[in-house]
C-alpha cells in the first residue's frame, strides 16, 4: 500500500513538473514572438545618422559603412545638415571649389552629389545608430545584439567596411550638366569612345599633402608606359594648373602628353562615369572615382595604384586593381 501510494506521488509530480515545464515553453515562446515583434518596430523605425567629417571622400566613407547597415536591417539613411556634407573642403582656406549656379550662387553637395539622400536639420527621435568621425576606422561588431542601436566611431577607410557595387543607387555622380561639360571641354567629338581610351592620371600635391611624396612624377611616368602606353591621358590635380610641376624628390617631370583637367571637384568626380583607367595617387578623392568607375565599367576598369601608401595601410584598394612599387629618388 506504501509502495502504491508513493508510486501516485510520483505520478503526480511528474504531471505537474510536465505542466510546469510547458508553461515555461510556452511563457518563452510567448517572450520569442515578443522579442520579433520588438525587433521589427526597431527596424522600421531605426535610422541610421551621417554626419560627414572632413572633405567629401572622407564623408563618403562614413557613408558607405553606414549603408551597410542600413541594407543589412532595412533602416532609414539620414544625414544631417553639417557643414563637411554640404561643402567638405570644397570651400577651404585659399581656394573655392564650389560649383556655382547659373546666379552664380553656391550649390552644396545636398543638391548635386548627395541629391538622392534625405537630409535633416537635428538628428531624429528614437533609435538611432549615429555615424562619426573620431577615434579608429574599427567597425565594433555589434550583429548578435539584441537590439540594433550603436554609436559607430572612426573614418571607416577600410574596404571591407562597405560593399561597393551597392553604392552608385545612392549617389549623383553622373550629373549630366557635368558630364556635358567634359564631353565639351575635354573630348574627342570624332571619337565616341574617347573617355573609355583615356586613363586619368590623379595627382595630389597641395598644401594640405605635402607629407605624402612617395608617388613622384618617375613613378606616375612608369606606371604609363607599363599599362597605358597608348592611352589619351587626362590629369586630375588638386594644383589645378594647366601644366604638372617637376617632382622634387626625383626632379622629372611627366614625359607624355596629357590634358589638365581643371575643373571643380565635383566636375572631376564625374570621370568615374565616363573613364574606366585610373593611375592613382594617395587621395581618397581619387580612389572614390575609382570605386565608382569599378562599379559602372565592371571588368573593363582598370586601375593601377601604389604599394606601401595609404591605400595599401588601410586597404583601400580591390582585388582587382593592379599594385605596383613606386620609385625612390
Amino acid at each position: 500500500m506504501i509502495g502504491w501510494t508513493f508510486f501516485l506521488k510520483h505520478i503526480n509530480k511528474l504531471k505537474k513538473k510536465e505542466g510546469f515545464l510547458k508553461k515555461m515553453q510556452s511563457e518563452n515562446d510567448q517572450v520569442q514572438e515578443d522579442k520579433k515583434e520588438i525587433v521589427a518596430d526597431v527596424k522600421n523605425d531605426l535610422y541610421v545618422v551621417v554626419h560627414g567629417k572632413s572633405g567629401l571622400a572622407n564623408s563618403l566613407y562614413i557613408l558607405a559603412s553606414a549603408i551597410y547597415f542600413v541594407e543589412k536591417y532595412n533602416a532609414k539613411l539620414v544625414l544631417v545638415r553639417t557643414p563637411q556634407l554640404l561643402w567638405g573642403t570644397s570651400l577651404h582656406k585659399d581656394r573655392d571649389q564650389r560649383i556655382r549656379d547659373e546666379n552664380d550662387q553656391p550649390v552644396p553637395y545636398e543638391k548635386t552629389i548627395f541629391s538622392k539622400l534625405e537630409f535633416v536639420d537635428k538628428v531624429p527621435k528614437g533609435r538611432v545608430m549615429q555615424f562619426y568621425n573620431r577615434f579608429g576606422s574599427k567597425r565594433i561588431a555589434w550583429e548578435t545584439q539584441e537590439y540594433p542601436i550603436l554609436l559607430i566611431n572612426g573614418y571607416q577607410q577600410h574596404s571591407a567596411l562597405f560593399d561597393i557595387p551597392s553604392l552608385p543607387r545612392y549617389l549623383n555622380f553622373e550629373n549630366p550638366v557635368f558630364t556635358q561639360r567634359l564631353i565639351d571641354g575635354y573630348g574627342d567629338e570624332k571619337d565616341a569612345d574617347f573617355f573609355k581610351k583615356c586613363v586619368v592620371v590623379c595627382i595630389r600635391r597641395g598644401h594640405d599633402f605635402r607629407g605624402k611624396s612617395k608617388i613622384n612624377n618617375s613613378s606616375i611616368n612608369l606606371a604609363k608606359k607599363t599599362h597605358f602606353p597608348d592611352a589619351h591621358a587626362l590629369v586630375v590635380s588638386d594644383l589645378q594648373t594647366s601644366v604638372i610641376p617637376m617632382t622634387l624628390n626625383d626632379q622629372k617631370e611627366l614625359d607624355f602628353t596629357y590634358k589638365c583637367v581643371t575643373e571643380k571637384d565635383l566636375v572631376q568626380f564625374a570621370l568615374a562615369g565616363l573613364c574606366p583607367n585610373y593611375i592613382l595617387s594617395e587621395s581618397t578623392f581619387h580612389v572614390w572615382m575609382a570605386y565608382m568607375a569599378q562599379s559602372k565599367f565592371e571588368q573593363d576598369a582598370k586601375i593601377v595604384f601604389f604599394n606601401n601608401t595609404d591605400l595599401t595601410s588601410n586597404h583601400l584598394f580591390q582585388p582587382s586593381w593592379i599594385k605596383m612599387d613606386y620609385l625612390r629618388k
